[in-house]
């Protein structure tokens, strides 16, 4: 099966140059279809015109981000090494309510270009 994403430039950018090798979500409706082997289109936000297709080679999934981060390197995710837990949960927060974590869980989706 083959998603479709959007994605800020930054993460983008790393994804293709093959230093991010997860992106973070939330476990919603969406994510909960995405399976291994699945392929993930990702469109490059703001205007959506370029794209980069890489396949989901595994799933990682926890209640809360700060519990995902435990077993996951954020670093491998797309932050710095100096980001504590604290900035990227600051981070994510732009994206995703607490609520809404609290609601659907989190989700790692792995990647392989």
């Amino acid at each position: 099966m083959k998603h479709s994403m959007k994605l800020n430039p930054i993460a983008f950018d790393m994804i293709q140059a093959g230093t991010q090798t997860f992106e973070t979500r939330v476990y919603d409706a969406k994510r909960q279809l995405v399976n291994l082997n699945d392929q993930i289109e990702f469109s490059k936000l703001p205007d959506l015109t370029e794209k980069l297709t890489v396949k989901v080679v595994g799933l990682s999934r926890a209640n809360t981000f700060t519990e995902l981060f435990k077993f996951l390197n954020p670093v491998l995710g797309g932050w710095q090494e100096t980001d504590g837990v604290d900035k990227v949960l600051q981070n994510l927060r732009r994206f995703y309510t607490e609520e809404e974590e609290k609601r659907y869980g989190v989700l790692a989706i792995h990647l392989m270009k």
